[in-house]
């Protein structure tokens, strides 16, 4: 990656600090009045919403009340850890794994630093080393990184290729996928290997023609056609 192209993508990131909310703690006191609201009346919470959070946060916290809504997990999980842990604890995970399957990037300056240096992308193997979200660090493999940001990874197009072998599975992939979601099948809380087990048993049961005997729905499929898709339901929950 070019040193002005790196530059120009850490610049539009965020440092971790930033992703998780540390330093934010008057926010962390509403999120928390807001949940607790929730927990009884989900209309009156989005309507304090409307009311107190401001405009900047407001796509935050209603995330965090339609995830109460659509998830019994969530519900449960908030019964023994606060919305802020919640937040960071979710957010964390999800980051990791989009940096993992190269849906974002990260970025930062490499230690020691000079004056004259560019940001550089973390290799992978750094960044499953040990991540610091509270200082914007990560350090790995004999790395260190300072000032760590995350980017959405450029859209890059493929070129288009004659398909070969059998049919693509991806539209019964998605169509299940998508019918988990909307009948609470689907918790995105779960890890990806959960999520693809249970499109899996959706397809046998709801979609039994197009099953098969479970061809052409191992998990380089699922990760082929439903990672990104996952990445972009658990982010709308959070964004």
């Amino acid at each position: 990656m070019a040193t002005s192209h790196a530059l120009e993508l850490w610049e539009q990131g965020k440092y971790l600090h930033d992703i998780l909310g540390y330093g934010q703690e008057e926010f962390e006191s509403i999120l928390e009045i807001v949940m607790d609201i929730a927990k009884e009346n989900l209309d009156d919470a989005r309507s304090f919403v409307d009311d107190v959070v401001p405009n900047d946060k407001i796509s935050h916290v209603m995330g965090f009340i339609d995830i109460l809504e659509r998830n019994s997990y969530a519900r449960q999980f908030f019964a023994n850890i606060s919305p802020m842990d919640f937040s960071r604890s979710f957010l964390k995970k999800f980051n990791e794994e989009a940096v993992q399957e190269g849906s974002m990037i990260a970025l930062g300056y490499l230690q020691p630093r000079n004056i004259n240096d560019f940001p550089k992308p973390i290799p992978i193997d750094v960044w499953n080393g040990r991540i610091n979200w509270k200082e914007s660090t990560a350090h790995g493999s004999g790395l260190y990184f300072e000032s760590v940001r995350l980017v959405d990874a450029p859209d890059i197009q493929p070129t288009a290729r004659k398909p070969v072998g059998r049919p693509s599975r991806e539209a019964i992939l998605l169509k299940a996928f998508q019918w988990g979601i909307d009948n609470d099948r689907i918790e995105l809380f779960h890890s990806k290997t959960v999520i693809y087990d249970k499109v899996r048993e959706i397809i046998k049961s709801q979609f039994p023609t197009e099953y098969e005997e479970g061809k052409g729905l191992g998990d380089t499929p699922m990760k082929k056609y439903l990672s990104k898709r996952i990445s972009q339901e658990r982010l709308k929950c959070n964004s």
